[in-house]
């Protein structure tokens, strides 16, 4: 029996059709559906499933947005990431390996979504000009297929349709405007902590940053509290901020055009708790 299972895929899975879209290409099964999908101001995103009710799910994933280090878009996009297919996955240790001749971090982690356990391959890279994720979800108890795939996936960056701006301004506000109109703003991008508002000021050349924290509600904390939460923050936000800057070329770019910025920090009620302003040698 299981001989000829094993037949069967080796015969399912000889039969190839090549599917592509914007800068990636991959082989999959002829009999596999693909669907092609854009995530305005995010990037684009190409499904790839077995069937209707699919015992597979390919994703791969092409952000517009370029992060510094493929460690930092790992955590960030992936770990760190509060999407139903992240969201209290049980993660395993990553490795580092190569992927379309870039270094690329590959994780193994578990999930249960769409009332089943899925068991989970993620690749992880940063090309000259998008940060990719690469995701093969199967079944529990569903043999992985997932390596002939895998295998052939190619990236033409010379097919990249990245916007090109004037500035490291117009560059935040196309992306701010974006995810304002497809709500992309509120969600949690921490456990306890939402992004409200990445902008730009209209007065003055200074990068905005707006957090929730929804642990804290300001009228409920005592005063003593808020106020030495005021000081935790005002000594260790700034390598945090830092971070942010130099691992998004977007924002880093502004740095470099001499931009400050400014930390806004509200409680689980979106009232103001605390702003932080850091000048552009800060930054540095």
């Amino acid at each position: 029996m299981i001989l000829l299972t094993m037949l069967a895929v080796a015969v399912c899975t000889n039969a190839q059709k090549e599917v592509s879209y914007s800068t990636m290409t991959a082989q999959i099964p002829v009999t596999w559906n693909a669907e092609n999908r854009e995530i305005e101001g995010i990037g684009k995103m190409l499904m790839i499933t077995d069937k209707v009710e699919p015992n597979y799910y390919y994703i791969f994933w092409e952000y517009i947005m370029l992060a510094g280090s493929v460690d930092y878009a790992f955590e960030t996009m992936l770990k760190e990431n509060n999407a139903e297919i992240f969201k209290g996955a049980t993660w395993e240790n990553s490795e580092y390996t190569t992927l379309c001749g870039y270094k690329t971090i590959k994780a193994n982690f578990s999930n249960t979504f769409w009332g089943a356990k899925y068991l989970c391959t993620a690749y992880c890279l940063v090309s000259e000009k998008n940060t990719y994720v690469f995701l093969f979800m199967r079944k529990e108890g569903k043999l992985d297929l997932s390596r002939p795939v895998v295998n052939s996936i190619k990236i033409d960056v010379s097919k990249s349709d990245k916007k090109t701006y004037g500035s490291g301004r117009e560059e935040i506000r196309a992306f701010h405007d974006a995810l304002v109109s497809r709500n992309g703003f509120g969600k949690e991008i921490t456990e306890g902590v939402t992004l409200d508002n990445l902008d730009v000021s209209d007065q003055e050349n200074m990068l905005i940053y707006e957090y929730s924290i929804l642990i804290i509600d300001g009228d409920k904390l005592p005063a003593e509290d808020l106020t030495a939460f005021k000081k935790e923050l005002d000594k260790g936000l700034l390598p945090m901020v830092k971070e942010q800057i130099v691992n998004f070329d977007s924002a880093k770019r502004c740095i470099d055009e001499g931009f400050g910025v400014i930390v806004a920090i509200k409680d689980v009620n979106k009232k103001l708790l605390h702003t932080i302003r850091y000048s552009n040698s800060q930054m540095r």
